[in-house]
């Protein structure tokens, strides 16, 4: 099934991808009788050369662009392969391996290593019985949002170390073991680790933590469908995946709201899902059938966006649709079509520029690589990789607004629906 988006991995994507590190628990017999901590993360040095060249031929066998986005991919082979060979560890392995791919400069080329632990080990680290199919993360334990050029904390996971720290939504990273922050995220830890953050805090007054890398429970990121009419009648559906099930969820909802004076669909930290459900998802704003785009694979053919439109039934109300830089792609394409076909005003920020098809392929010992297999360009032929959607009315979110829970793109919606 292909998948635009990243339903699977809760943490942030950006254009060049970034190290995404889950330890997934899954407490299988004899994964309980073989494996203690320290052993579930070694790996032996053939076996990260064959990882390595699993993932080297993947790549060359399935990326979508034959010319590799103009890298030449034999060589990095040779760069990378010492690295690899010299990892200590499997964390540091897929480390190495995301470096590698990050060369290729694409969105949804990501490694990810999953690790089985003994169970009587976990239950001593968090001092609790775990469930046989618990999922657990190590990281910080911290979700950011840019604002004013700075990665402010948007929440911090119960259990994490973040949360033992005492760290507080809206404070800002500055420095992560003493280097800034810069312009990349996440920051990555190993296992019980002890990393230095520097923050500041809701005064401008500058923390230093110690934060430790520990184990707590991923509870993932529940599927977010909200219906909420506004004062002035317009019905806001925000959504935040297009996983099976968006799309009867919409075509009811649009229809239940067919009488309103306007649509706001909140696209809003959106990662996308999968094609055939972006596809039944443009239906009920159009009235007839329409061509949204062309996905391109790497022999040259070409597979149309196309959807069937809902003739009479069609919502014939005016549409804001909502983004930011955390919309990706499939929301980057339905945010698009609408944009091009004039059926809506666009508002928010300039969305993420992930706009790649990908197939997740699973290694061995543990090891998943996920591989754009198709481009994407819109009916008016813009690629929307590595640029995203630009809104038709830009709003600069500030820091003063997000601690208090302002939200100015549904006022600016609001607002551009008073227009005539």
């Amino acid at each position: 099934m292909v998948m635009f988006g990243t339903c699977s991995f809760p943490a942030m994507r950006r254009r060049f991808a970034r190290l995404v590190l889950l330890a997934m628990l899954l407490f299988s017999a004899s994964a309980v009788a073989q494996e203690n901590t320290p052993e579930a993360l070694t790996i032996s040095r053939a076996d990260r050369l064959k990882v390595f060249e699993e993932v080297w031929e993947a790549v060359n066998k399935h990326f979508f662009d034959p010319n590799f986005n103009g890298v030449n991919w034999a060589q990095v082979r040779e760069q990378y392969r010492p690295q690899a060979e010299a990892a200590p560890n499997k964390t540091q392995l897929n480390e190495t391996l995301q470096k590698m791919l990050n060369e290729l400069r694409s969105s949804h080329l990501t490694m990810t290593v999953h690790v089985k632990f003994k169970k009587q080990t976990v239950e001593q680290e968090l001092a609790r019985k775990v469930s046989r199919r618990e999922s657990l993360t190590f990281d910080a334990g911290m979700k950011y949002v840019r604002i004013d050029g700075k990665w402010v904390v948007s929440s911090v996971a119960e259990g994490s170390g973040a949360h033992s720290a005492g760290v507080q939504r809206g404070w800002a990273l500055t420095h992560w073991n003493g280097e800034s922050s810069g312009n990349d995220a996440p920051f990555t830890c190993e296992l019980n680790q002890q990393v230095t953050a520097r923050f500041l805090d809701w005064q401008g007054q500058e923390k230093q933590l110690a934060l430790a890398c520990k184990l707590y429970t991923d509870t993932g990121s529940p599927v977010e469908r909200v219906t909420q009419t506004l004062a002035d009648g317009t019905v806001c559906l925000r959504f935040d995946n297009f996983s099976p099930g968006t799309e009867s969820w919409l075509i009811g909802q649009v229809a239940q709201a067919r009488n309103a004076p306007a649509l706001v669909l909140d696209l809003r930290n959106n990662h996308g899902g999968n094609l055939s459900v972006l596809e039944k998802c443009f239906a009920p704003f159009f009235s007839e059938p329409r061509v949204f785009g062309a996905y391109h694979e790497r022999n040259g053919k070409q597979l149309p966006l196309k959807a069937k439109g809902q003739g009479k039934d069609a919502y014939r109300g005016r549409v804001v649709v909502l983004i930011d830089e955390k919309t990706a792609s499939a929301a980057e394409i339905f945010a698009a079509g609408l944009q091009e076909a004039k059926r809506a005003v666009i508002v928010g920020r300039q969305s993420s520029g992930d706009v790649l098809g990908s197939l997740n392929y699973k290694l061995s010992h543990g090891f998943y690589v996920d591989i754009p297999i198709w481009d994407y360009q819109t009916a008016n032929g813009a690629r929307l990789e590595g640029r995203g959607v630009i809104p038709n009315e830009v709003v600069t979110l500030t820091l003063k607004d997000f601690l208090a829970n302002r939200d100015l793109d549904i006022l600016r919606a609001q607002e551009s629906l008073l227009k005539p």
